[in-house]
């Protein structure tokens, strides 16, 4: 009856070293400054479903750029709660006050369910983390599939706004 087990937990060594890799691209490409967190903790035990975008691993607390270098566009997790048959986080996007400002979300998922957010992207309730170790608390995981429109969307609301946006500067030089 052990054989089996040892199969199968052998295959998630394998979909594991899969998504690993796929994180350690994402953070040298540096698409994902805001997934530093899954960059820095190569000792995550759990495998995460596959994502056809960016996974963020919500940090209780802490707010995520959806675009790095970007503040005014942020991404939260909270109210996660890994207990029972349907975990579940409430998800917050939400943009810095200021004229024109685009429309936020604040919506409770449970795990598999999505939220649409017009020229942002969909964001999809993967996983809620159990608390373990030096996570004191439930940790939302979200797999972000960004919308076309959001960088000319953040582009506009930040020039309206008299605010920088990243890259712009190299952009001009080429």
């Amino acid at each position: 009856p052990e054989r089996p087990n040892r199969q199968h937990h052998s295959g998630s060594h394998v979909m594991s070293a899969r998504i690993s890799r796929g994180l350690r691209i994402a953070c040298a490409i540096g698409l994902a400054a805001s997934l530093a967190g899954a960059c820095s903790s190569p000792n995550e035990e759990r495998d995460l479903p596959a994502c056809d975008g960016t996974t963020y691993v919500l940090e209780s607390a802490i707010r995520y750029q959806l675009i790095e270098g970007f503040s005014p566009l942020r991404l939260t997790g909270i109210e996660a709660d890994a207990a029972g048959d349907a975990p579940h986080a409430t998800l917050t996007v939400s943009w810095s006050d200021g004229v024109n400002v685009p429309e936020g979300t604040f919506q409770a998922l449970t795990v598999g369910e999505s939220t649409t957010l017009d020229n942002v992207g969909t964001f999809t309730l993967v996983d809620v983390l159990p608390p373990s170790g030096e996570r004191r608390w439930s940790t939302p995981v979200v797999c972000f599939q960004q919308d076309p429109q959001l960088i000319d969307t953040a582009r506009t609301y930040a020039a309206d706004n008299g605010l920088p946006f990243p890259g712009d500067e190299q952009d001009s030089q080429s």
